[in-house]
C-alpha cells in the first residue's frame, strides 16, 4: 500500500507538470515593431524608371563588387 501511494502521487505530480507545460503557450521569441517616430523625417531616393529598365542585374552586380 505505501509503494502504490508513492507511485500514485508521482504519477499524479507527472500529470499535473504535463498539464502545465502544455496549457501555458510559448512566449514569442521576435520582440514588437517600435512604432514610428512622427518627429522623423525618412527621405528615400525615387527611381522612376525602374519598371521601365532592363539593365538592373548588371547594376545591381556592380553595386555588389563595389566597396
Amino acid at each position: 500500500m505505501v509503494v502504490s501511494r508513492r507511485c500514485s502521487s508521482r504519477v499524479a505530480a507527472a500529470c499535473i507538470a504535463f498539464a502545465l507545460i502544455v496549457a501555458t503557450s510559448p512566449r514569442p521569441r521576435a520582440e514588437a515593431v517600435p512604432p514610428i517616430d512622427k518627429r522623423i523625417t525618412y527621405i528615400l531616393p525615387q527611381w522612376l524608371e525602374f519598371l521601365s529598365a532592363t539593365d538592373v542585374p548588371q547594376q545591381a552586380a556592380r553595386l555588389r563588387t563595389t566597396r
